[in-house]
């Protein structure tokens, strides 16, 4: 028996999880291959469009939508089959900010994590307790850093479309409980893409970047800390306005993606 083997680098996932897994969705549809009782996903053509999130609103409720995401996120198709979890530590980025600049910013404060109920098993009461907690502790925060932290401290290694079609809802249920705000920042659609906080709480905090990959920080976070840099130093170009923000986050190599983030 023959085995294809499809290989997938990290980095590139990152980039692009759509284009990064075009050659296996191409090889899976020529075989014929679905999911066991899933019918094959109709053309981008014929599916039906997500409304957009509303800044402070939960997305929609419909359970494709949490299902499968918005077509436009960018981590749409492969969230809907498994997000793989390869921690904290980003290829491209060193890990604690060292510049001057990062004195002026406040620390980021850390989920402590400790062992959480199974996302399979935990009712949604708990599992939306859960999630809370992380958002306590490190909102305002993209949701899909809170979902890879709860689920590995699950000890679940993989965030497949079963947990964050869970997790999708138990936000969602916070949100329109008032428990959480939520603002589509990084205007992609889909719940995972939303930058979550508590209720009542600022809806920017310039912080350190701490743990965080630079792609988790909230964009108006950034957006936040460059003003404060054009406000008060003179920075003749972009090129000396990102070495300031990159030795700030402790960047260690800016890329086109890089310079993309810091200057929003």
């Amino acid at each position: 028996m023959w085995v294809t083997v499809l290989a997938c680098t990290s980095s590139a996932f990152y980039r692009d999880p759509d284009g990064a897994l075009d050659s296996l969705w191409t090889v899976l549809r020529e075989r014929g291959i679905q999911p066991n009782g899933v019918s094959p996903q109709p053309q981008a053509t014929e599916q039906t469009a997500t409304i957009p999130a509303v800044p402070g609103n939960p997305v929609d409720e419909d359970d494709d939508n949490l299902t499968a995401l918005d077509a436009t996120s960018e981590t749409s198709e492969a969230e809907s089959v498994e997000i793989q979890d390869t921690g904290d530590a980003d290829l491209l980025l060193t890990i604690d900010g060292n510049g001057d600049s990062a004195a002026n910013m406040a620390a980021y404060k850390q989920w402590v994590m400790h062992p959480v109920p199974d996302p399979h098993s935990a009712s949604l009461q708990e599992l939306m307790e859960g999630l809370i907690e992380i958002v306590a502790a490190e909102g305002p925060v993209i949701c899909r850093r809170v979902y890879l932290l709860y689920n590995r401290a699950a000890g679940n290694g993989r965030l497949v479309s079963q947990i964050l079609h869970l997790m999708n809802r138990a936000i969602y249920r916070a949100v329109k409980l008032g428990r959480l705000q939520q603002n589509d920042e990084q205007k992609k659609g889909g719940q995972s893409s939303q930058i979550v906080r508590l209720s009542g709480t600022p809806e920017v905090v310039v912080r350190q970047r701490g743990l965080r990959s630079l792609e988790e920080i909230p964009p108006l976070e950034i957006k936040a800390f460059r003003d404060s840099l054009l406000n008060g130093d003179s920075i003749p170009d972009d090129d000396s306005l990102i070495r300031k923000m990159a030795s700030a986050y402790g960047v260690g190599r800016v890329t086109t993606q890089t310079r993309k983030l810091l200057l929003g």
